[in-house]
């Protein structure tokens, strides 16, 4: 998790440039967090990949300690749109997006990081009640739990990353855990 501490709502956009599908459970994407804590209230726009194919879906805990939940995007006429698509309405998207309104998340995908319905996945919106005015914000990435029987690793590469309209917002990240990418701390 490579994040920025925030202060109020905020509206945060990066450009996919390569999400590899290297294991079945990788998710990479945008998020929030109300603390760095285990079992801090959390929200991910998540790309990964699951049995069959890609799956662009929210993942959240809207309360502390609490198991998260996973909620799959819907199409304009309601129905959800998991990995069970056509190829067309399953293609990855190349923006993500997401926005603070108080209590409220709006997650969304665009193909063109200007309209946020030309996806097949439309916005949607996640209540987290009691959300800290003051939360972290950022990049993540996360291999699937367990051990699987040949060794993975989870990576993601995004651009023209966007946080309240700045461009340069997240030129001095902060990271969680201290990653190391080929031997070099990147801290």
């Amino acid at each position: 998790f490579m994040y920025k501490q925030v202060t109020g709502d905020f509206d945060i956009t990066a450009k996919i440039v390569d999400i590899p599908k290297y294991e079945n459970g990788q998710i990479s994407g945008l998020m929030l967090r109300e603390s760095l804590d285990n079992g801090s209230k959390m929200a991910m726009l998540a790309d990964g990949w699951l049995k069959y194919g890609e799956n662009v879906r929210a993942v959240y805990r809207a309360g502390e300690n609490q198991n998260a939940e996973t909620s799959f995007f819907k199409k304009a006429d309601g129905s959800v749109l998991d990995n069970a698509g056509s190829k067309e309405e399953c293609r990855v998207p190349q923006y993500m997006r997401m926005q603070r309104t108080g209590n409220t998340i709006t997650l969304s995908v665009s193909d063109d990081g200007k309209d946020w319905t030309n996806n097949p996945r439309q916005p949607q919106s996640i209540e987290i009640p009691g959300l800290s005015d003051t939360i972290y914000v950022g990049i993540a990435t996360d291999s699937i739990q367990g051990v699987p029987v040949k060794d993975y690793f989870s990576q993601a590469k995004y651009s023209n990353i966007i946080l309240n309209g700045n461009t340069d917002a997240l030129n001095e990240l902060y990271y969680l855990n201290n990653p190391v990418i080929n031997g070099n701390n990147v801290k």
